[in-house]
């Protein structure tokens, strides 16, 4: 599952998202041009609205905050963002048009319509994506990645795996045909079509 690029969007400036936003820039390698935060985080390039700018159908893009299922929502204690309104802040702050991959890295966005939401509000208009993902429930911080529930972050830390992709996950199929080098073509295979 690699990417051309890989993109950090921080909505929260609390510990735990701090964490889960060192670890991906670890993992993925993102360098600091390819992040950043709405709330003031030391270290990381703040409202920087330009950081999105080439990003296309080969490219992840990684939204770290806090999720909740009713009425759908993610972000943080100072700022909550609606599927839509995401959805309009992405093209009109950042100017995104196009993404090959949108990764929701919060609790319970995977439940519900927030990824469906989503979807609708960002390609209204034009916008093009590949898929969007979201976890189905509280996720939590591991020394090998995010877990989704206790079971899960059990066998991540016992070196057992992960559960899979159908009781952690929802995968939404995008508008749009990803590049056929990037990307996971059998993930997206289990996807659901808006």
């Amino acid at each position: 599952m690699k990417w051309a690029n890989y993109y950090l969007l921080i909505l929260e400036n609390d510990k735990q998202c701090f964490e889960n936003a060192i670890y991906l820039i670890e993992r993925y390698n993102i360098p600091v041009e390819n992040i950043n935060t709405t709330q003031p985080i030391n270290g990381f390039p703040h409202l920087n609205y330009d950081f999105l700018k080439g990003i296309g159908l080969s490219d992840k893009l990684m939204i770290i905050g806090h999720g909740r299922q009713s009425p759908p929502a993610i972000g943080g204690v100072k700022m909550q963002y609606s599927p839509s309104q995401l959805a309009l802040f992405l093209k009109d702050q950042y100017k995104v048009n196009e993404v090959g991959l949108i990764s929701f890295k919060a609790c319970d966005l995977g439940n519900g319509s927030f990824l469906y939401d989503f979807f609708e509000a960002f390609t209204s208009g034009g916008g093009k994506i590949g898929g969007c993902i979201g976890y189905k429930g509280e996720v939590m911080n591991t020394t090998r990645g995010e877990a989704v529930g206790l079971w899960d972050y059990v066998k991540r830390e016992l070196f057992l795996g992960k559960n899979p992709d159908q009781q952690r996950v929802t995968i939404v199929q995008g508008n749009a045909e990803v590049p056929s080098e990037y990307g996971n073509k059998r993930r997206f295979k289990r996807t659901q079509t808006v």
